[in-house]
């Protein structure tokens, strides 16, 4: 979609679905999910893809492996799975691979809510794994976005 979506409106949004998954609220997830669907497609997946790199590298100094990778992604579908049914393993590899810079962009995906949706899941798993707390890390993710968006190109 190509909507405008003002960098507080995608705050909150995200903010709002991670608490409801950190709570495991399925009835609140879900109407968060229906907040972020209304929002740009783009300019969300930016943001989230942003956020969950930097706390994959913050998490993981000395570089990410295989093996961390599936840690990931194992205890982020353990922990949704037990309360929202609608859980893709698909989709959150797809917004792991897709945060971490290496799909393929001619490969099929996960449609923009549903990816929406899982990097919220992963972004609740990650934030509970260090002590910073998720606001700050969007606030850095939309503070570096705009940081990179204002920089002139030699």
């Amino acid at each position: 979609m190509s909507r405008t979506t003002t960098p507080a409106a995608i705050r909150a949004a995200v903010l709002d679905a991670a608490l409801a998954a950190t709570a495991s609220d399925a009835n609140r997830f879900s109407d968060a999910v229906h907040a972020l669907a209304q929002l740009d497609d783009a300019q969300l997946s930016l943001v989230q893809a942003a956020t969950v790199r930097h706390l994959v590298e913050v998490l993981h100094p000395d570089g990410v492996t295989g093996e961390d990778v599936q840690q990931l992604l194992t205890d982020t579908a353990r922990q949704a799975g037990a309360w929202w049914p609608q859980l893709d393993p698909d989709a959150l590899v797809a917004v792991l691979v897709n945060s971490l810079g290496v799909a393929d962009p001619d490969q099929p995906g996960p449609r923009p809510a549903e990816l929406a949706a899982h990097a919220v899941l992963i972004l609740a798993e990650l934030a509970g794994r260090q002590p910073e707390p998720l606001a700050a890390l969007v606030d850095q993710s939309l503070a570096e976005i705009r940081r990179a968006e204002t920089m002139e190109m030699p």
